[in-house]
């Protein structure tokens, strides 16, 4: 990413494009790979070992690398995957990008699916001149897990990311994904950390974040069982699931402000958990639509009435060290640490690297 005459001292845009080039300067520095450009869309990547990898973004909804992603998404990660016609869809969406490594018989041997999120504006009507890249998920084949491969789509996530951002003049503000504890490894290598706040007593305890249902009724918008595939009869949050939200800031500072996070949860809320009708399209309806939003922005309510707990609006990014740190850090003052714990469901232990 050349910066040309991009860079003007008081640009956000520009500073946020140079942050972001900081970042994928650092994940070349500490990769294992040489990288070598193939195409608009395609980079080739050799190990020391002369490993080769080519490294794509998938574009074309007829392609056979997007059959491959389906098949892949469904051997290694069936709960989540989309199906054949919703990922045709995507792929010709400029805001999401699939990226796949291939080995040298054009098997999928790693995954990562990320968003280009426009934050909403400051005021109504406004253009939007923030965004954030969401992670939807990182993949790598149990036999070519430990090859790096997860930082190496990573890293071209981000490159994506950040010409987006510069391309519509936002400023790329973080990245951001939803983690089970057994990724927390891979993600930290990445520069992504759990998020906590100190309450005024003095302890630190971790912002609970909750994913919404997934699935909602396209005719009411009530919250879908995914294993009757029909209207759940449980209560919403039956239907959603804790996980631990992660941040790296594109400035990659460890603290930011209440202020700052919630309308990155808004940001995500808003494109993965509710509704929204396509043009030309009867369903889903208004009502669903409403039902989704209000849900949604219940989550988001009852988080915020948690984070009022949080001295001076603060909130801190920990790795897992700097976690052990602390615990032993507030140990010694008599303090508390609270950890969410959360199962893993069942989810694969995907992001390994």
């Amino acid at each position: 990413m050349g910066m040309e005459n991009f860079t003007q001292v008081f640009d956000p845009v520009a500073i946020a494009y140079q942050d972001a080039e900081k970042i994928t300067k650092e994940l070349e520095t500490g990769s294992r790979y040489k990288r070598e450009q193939a195409g608009s869309d395609k980079e080739i990547i050799t190990s020391p070992e002369s490993e080769r990898f080519s490294v794509d973004r998938v574009r074309d909804a007829e392609s056979p690398e997007v059959k491959k992603i389906y098949k892949f998404m469904k051997k290694f990660n069936p709960e989540e995957a989309d199906t054949l016609d919703i990922i045709q869809d995507a792929v010709k969406v400029d805001d999401y990008a699939y990226h796949i490594a291939q080995d040298k018989k054009g098997k999928v041997v790693a995954h990562t699916q990320s968003s280009y999120l426009k934050m909403a504006p400051h005021e109504l009507g406004e253009k939007a001149t923030e965004s954030i890249l969401f992670i939807g998920y990182s993949i790598t084949d149990d036999d070519f897990q430990r090859k790096g491969l997860a930082s190496e789509l990573f890293q071209s996530a981000l490159k994506t990311g950040a010409e987006k951002a510069k391309a519509e003049q936002q400023a790329l503000k973080g990245i951001v994904g939803e983690a089970v504890a057994t990724s927390e490894r891979f993600w930290n290598h990445v520069g992504l950390k759990r998020i906590y706040f100190e309450d005024k007593d003095g302890n630190f305890k971790e912002v609970p974040y909750i994913c919404p249902p997934i699935q909602w009724d396209e005719k009411t918008g009530q919250p879908v069982d995914p294993e009757t595939e029909e209207i759940g009869d449980k209560d919403i949050k039956d239907y959603s699931a804790p996980e631990h939200l992660m941040i790296r800031l594109i400035n990659s500072k460890d603290e930011m402000s209440i202020q700052d996070l919630m309308p990155m949860i808004q940001t995500i809320y808003r494109d993965n958990y509710t509704l929204y009708k396509n043009p030309g399209e009867e369903y889903p309806t208004d009502e669903a639509i409403k039902y989704t939003q209000a849900a949604v922005n219940e989550f988001q309510k009852e988080l915020e009435d948690i984070l009022n707990e949080a001295k001076d609006a603060k909130l801190f990014l920990l790795s897992a060290k700097e976690r052990e740190d602390k615990i032993a850090e507030l140990k010694n003052q008599g303090k508390e640490f609270h950890e969410l714990q959360i199962e893993n469901s069942g989810e694969p232990e995907s992001e390994k690297d």
